[in-house]
């Protein structure tokens, strides 16, 4: 018999069957993935034995051998499957709900398809409840009544609608995780019955004398006279970051990821088309509406070249490295304050301007459906609401009550 460490305990098995499960946790962990294999992953730590040799693991490491060798020798002793999966759930019961969720979150990082912004929104999530359950508490202790506390607790906190939602979907994958890996007996959310509102609320855009305030201010920081020609020499380049990344997200109603995630090689001059990696890592393809933005982008990477940036990304900071999100809206913010706007402005609300704008304009909202990157149309039809100004200046040209009076 060879002795196995692991951070559950010391597991037991013969020979024959540790060097079968060496092999297949290293060459088995693509069936892992493809759910070709009846037991989910169980993270162990880099450091472990087999053998008597010290493996030098990856990151993630499926537990499934030792799980394998324990079945295995329990199989050639003749113990049933029923009371082979009955000792890995006793086992894997008195785990703590903080190692289980760190386990979790390695699983998404390395399992799951998933954007960085989805894993740490769900980290977060599974974190509130792991804190929510108590810093000791086990994995047996999430209850369909724990659950449902602490989805009220969440609610009493004050988070938004949406914000509930999303930890409840986090917290539901977290649950399904630990019963497929035989870590919950039975899956908790099935005793909770939740009927959770969705609130939409209707877009803020920019009024366009706001927009037209920034606008101006933006270009005479840069030092570029007027929004109909951009000057084929910037000679305040970084100043001119803020106002082509404000521009391209009014042109073309980009998110702010996806402006600060545009690179050089994106962008293709003669077509006036920009290549986007929007949501999903879905990619779609926008144009500049625009000469003047198109000399624009054409002087601001001939910048780069002068200014030798070297990264691959489009915008870049005032050091020369790559423009983040949060950055641009900072940069956002502080420009509306020194227009003189007195409402915050945050790059979405720049997204809402450029839909809202072009639907008034009469594009259809299919195009504008494929234009701003959403995977449904109902998204989309949020934006079919019209201004006050709008709304007034076609019920005045209707005129129902003169038709029907024949006045």
């Amino acid at each position: 018999m060879i002795m196995t460490r692991s951070p559950t305990g010391l597991f037991s098995a013969p020979v024959s069957a540790t060097l079968s499960a060496v092999h297949f946790a290293c060459t088995g962990t693509q069936n892992l993935f493809q759910g070709r294999c009846r037991v989910r992953p169980f993270e162990v730590r880099p450091g472990s034995t087999f053998c008597g040799i010290l493996v030098r693991q990856p990151r993630w490491w499926p537990a499934v051998a030792l799980i394998r060798a324990v079945g295995m020798d329990d199989k050639r002793r003749g113990v049933s499957r029923t009371e082979r999966l009955s000792r890995l759930k006793r086992r894997f019961r008195n785990v703590e709900v903080l190692q289980a969720q760190r386990r979790f979150v390695r699983w998404l990082e390395t399992a799951r398809d998933l954007s960085p912004h989805t894993v740490r929104a769900y980290a977060g999530d599974t974190l509130a409840l792991a804190m929510h359950l108590g810093a000791n508490a086990k994995v047996n202790s999430i209850t369909g009544r724990t659950l449902t506390a602490f989805v009220e607790a969440q609610r009493v906190a004050g988070f938004a609608p949406a914000s509930v939602r999303r930890r409840v979907a986090a917290t539901r994958s977290f649950t399904n995780w630990l019963s497929a890996g035989h870590m919950l007996t039975v899956e908790p959310w099935s005793d909770v019955h939740l009927q959770l509102r969705r609130a939409r609320s209707l877009p803020r855009p920019v009024p366009t004398d706001d927009l037209a305030c920034l606008l101006a201010y933006l270009c005479e920081a840069a030092s570029i006279s007027q929004i109909r020609r951009a000057p084929k020499v910037l000679s305040r380049p970084h100043e001119t970051t803020t106002l082509l990344a404000v521009a391209i997200m009014l042109a073309t109603g980009l998110r702010v990821s996806e402006v600060a995630g545009i690179k050089c090689t994106d962008v293709g001059l003669p077509e006036r088309s920009v290549v986007v990696t929007g949501k999903g890592s879905r990619e779609r393809t926008v144009f500049l509406p625009s000469q003047w933005l198109t000399v624009l982008v054409d002087s601001y990477l001939r910048s780069r070249t002068r200014l030798h940036i070297n990264h691959q990304w489009l915008l870049f900071n005032s050091v020369g490295g790559p423009l983040t999100a949060p950055a641009m809206r900072m940069r956002l913010a502080k420009a509306g304050d020194c227009a003189g706007l007195k409402r915050h402005i945050t790059p979405h609300m720049l997204r809402h301007s450029a839909a809202t704008q072009l639907l008034e304009s009469g594009v259809d909202i299919r195009y504008v459906q494929r234009l701003l990157g959403h995977a449904s149309l109902t998204t989309t039809e949020i934006y079919t609401h019209v201004s006050d100004t709008t709304l007034r200046q076609m019920i005045t040209q209707a005129d129902v009550l003169r038709k029907c009076a024949r006045v």
